[in-house]
């Protein structure tokens, strides 16, 4: 009877696709640890942060729980307490505070009421700034505002756009 309820306990950890690692939360169809658990490789689903305040849709995970380095590939993110959706296809995000989207990125800024596309951008979260380069385009719908540029810097705080 304890073998059966051992085998069971594994099944259910190992066969759910979900998994609580310290810092996100992993609602996938497959998933894969290796180095003792530091690295975990999951695969069409979603991560939840423990603060429930990024939410991440992606084709495929990539987590260094040591260095905390979370990258994902082809999908969204929604940060919930800054108002901001990003479409990516690759993201990465150092610590849950700097955000890194390359080779095509689309971002709604529910709160300043902007669509920015860019190749690249930088979200520092802690300074509440969004750096986008190569190629910019920014349609500010609040003031039927469209802007294209090389680069932009985007002080979110303070509603400035340095182009």
């Amino acid at each position: 009877m304890k073998n059966k309820l051992l085998i069971l306990l594994i099944y259910i950890f190992f066969f759910t696709g979900n998994l609580i690692a310290e810092e996100y939360i992993f609602e996938v169809s497959k998933i894969e640890l290796n180095e003792k658990g530091n690295l975990i490789y999951a695969y069409d689903g979603k991560i939840i942060s423990e603060k429930k305040d990024i939410e991440i849709t992606a084709e495929e995970f990539n987590y260094s729980k040591d260095i905390d380095l979370l990258e994902a590939l082809n999908g969204s993110a929604l940060i919930k307490n800054q108002n901001i959706k990003i479409f990516f296809n690759i993201l990465r995000i150092k610590n849950k505070n700097i955000f890194k989207a390359t080779n095509g990125v689309e971002i709604e800024d529910l709160k300043n009421f902007l669509n920015i596309k860019s190749e690249n951008i930088v979200l520092d979260r802690s300074e509440n700034k969004l750096t986008a380069t190569n190629g910019v385009e920014i349609e500010d719908s609040k003031n039927s505002l469209n802007i294209k540029s090389e680069n932009i810097v985007l002080d979110r705080s303070n509603h400035f756009i340095d182009v």
